[in-house]
């Protein structure tokens, strides 16, 4: 008899449970809320890192702004050939929260002229006054502008209104915004009259108690500006915790 070659006939199983079932209900819902806890934090990281990106741009441009406007204004002043007006300027008087102005003349193109009239002592004749390029400037700091509430720094060219100032009505363009603070330190180098503490430097309220005709002792500042020999010109970013900027400036030009 032959022996049957073809061995025991194997059984086919089904494939086990296991490898077939699919997820449960509870594992589903498991995962949704795995997956929903990853995405929102997913989100919220990218949606902070844009807020981020946003404020330091607005911030880089608020600073690149303000500094530009600084060195403009020293820039200027140092080529001051007279300071004919200030607003709130430094001192037990001085006011953060009101308007703050200087007026000056200056001989941006070197004919000892200003705006077509000769400086005391010229001689020479003067180039035709250009309205496009003023040579009487004014800087004024405005708190709070009605327009928008925001606290800004203009230039206007020629002189401020006569009499308080409320506002910077008319100053164009805006050199600066979101400046919290503008303050100019207006001193001299005439140390004799450094008394007030005697500190090496010589303020404008200790001209003002000085014998005429440096001082008039009338608490404003108007007959000092001839004695006047530099300024220091604060400012400050944003509120009074903000980023605070200083230059010194020398009066190289005054007549």
């Amino acid at each position: 008899m032959n022996a049957d070659r073809t061995g025991p006939r194997r059984t086919h199983e089904p494939e086990g449970a296991g490898s077939d079932r699919g997820f449960t209900l509870v594992e589903l819902l498991v995962a949704i809320v795995v997956l929903s806890v990853l995405m929102s934090a997913a989100l919220a990281t990218l949606l902070a890192a844009q807020r981020s990106a946003a404020d330091s741009t607005a911030e880089h441009r608020v600073v690149e702004e303000s500094r530009l406007a600084l060195n403009r204004i020293s820039r200027e002043l140092r080529q001051a050939a007279v300071i004919t007006r200030v607003v709130n300027p430094d001192g037990a008087s001085y006011d953060p929260d009101a308007v703050t102005a200087i007026t000056f003349q200056a001989d941006f193109n070197g004919d000892r002229c200003i705006n077509g009239s000769p400086l005391p002592g010229t001689t020479t004749p003067c180039q035709p006054n250009d309205p496009a390029d003023p040579e009487l400037l004014s800087y004024c700091h405005e708190p709070a502008a009605a327009a928008a509430g925001i606290p800004r720094l203009y230039i206007r060219a020629g002189a401020l209104p006569p009499g308080a100032l409320s506002s910077c009505s008319g100053g164009q363009p805006i050199l600066a915004e979101q400046v919290g603070g503008f303050r100019i330190d207006y001193r001299s180098n005439a140390y004799r009259y450094d008394t007030a503490p005697a500190d090496g430097v010589t303020s404008w309220t200790e001209l003002d108690a000085a014998p005429p005709p440096t001082g008039n002792s009338n608490g404003t500042l108007d007959v000092e500006l001839a004695a006047l020999s530099s300024l220091v010109v604060h400012m400050t970013l944003g509120d009074g915790a903000g980023r605070d900027f200083r230059t010194a400036v020398a009066l190289r030009n005054k007549v």
